[in-house]
């Protein structure tokens, strides 16, 4: 059983937050490895028999990274909604069990990030030895993705803990209503004068910048959220 005294440093009160949450290695680690394993050798196969589907630079396609941010989507949202009362029965307060997760979220981001940069050495995408700044930041712009992937989930779960259905309801109409108005936007000419985040206009960088200000904004929100989440 854990326990927590008071004089406990700030990082074993949040280890033990990861411990609660990584309590089913399987599931967070073992298992897409799995999952991943499977596909590429499918993949592989078809890429054999020429019926995969190639790229513009006739290299077989083959996105590891899709399926992890789906997985960890789901990870994430099962993580906070389950491990959060067990950890307030355990005597951990809000505050270190949502540094806690997002400890965990940041682990296991780099982890599928190493997954995922390993997976395409395999596939023949990249290679393990290329070690150039573009590669690096290639390998950095995944464990943003992942992180932020999940602090989402987590944060769309403290919507449900702290008001319910109303909230949920109220939170997927306001986004239904904003994907309805892109189109709107989109033809009315707003968006031409918008600056536009691509590759010509944005170094990776900066879209790396503009990524992390997303995720940390969303990341607050979570934590107020959480602070007067009902115990489910």
């Amino acid at each position: 059983m854990i326990q927590l005294t008071k004089h406990q440093t700030l990082l074993h009160r949040l280890w033990k937050v990861v411990r609660i949450n990584t309590v089913r290695p399987w599931e967070a680690l073992g298992l897409p490895l799995v999952i991943m394993a499977t596909l590429l050798a499918v993949t592989a196969v078809l890429r054999y028999l020429s019926i995969a589907f190639v790229s513009v630079e006739a290299q077989f396609w083959f996105a590891p990274e899709a399926f992890i941010i789906i997985y960890l989507f789901i990870v994430a949202n099962q993580t906070t909604y389950h491990d959060f009362p067990i950890s307030l029965s355990y005597g951990i307060s809000r505050r270190d069990f949502y540094l806690g997760s997002l400890l965990t979220f940041g682990l296991l981001a780099v982890w599928y990030a190493v997954i995922s940069t390993a997976i395409a050495a395999i596939a023949g995408t990249i290679s393990l030895l290329e070690v150039s700044v573009i590669g690096y930041l290639d390998f950095l712009s995944l464990v943003v993705v992942f992180m932020g992937t999940q602090v989402l989930s987590a944060s769309i779960t403290t919507i449900y803990l702290r008001w319910g259905k109303p909230g949920m309801l109220t939170f997927f109409g306001l986004l239904a209503l904003t994907l309805i108005s892109l189109p709107v936007i989109s033809r009315s000419g707003v968006a031409d004068d918008l600056p536009r985040i691509n590759s010509e206009t944005i170094a990776l960088v900066q879209s790396m910048a503009i990524l992390n200000g997303i995720t940390l904004a969303v990341a607050l929100l979570g934590y107020l959220f959480i602070r007067r989440a009902r115990v489910v």
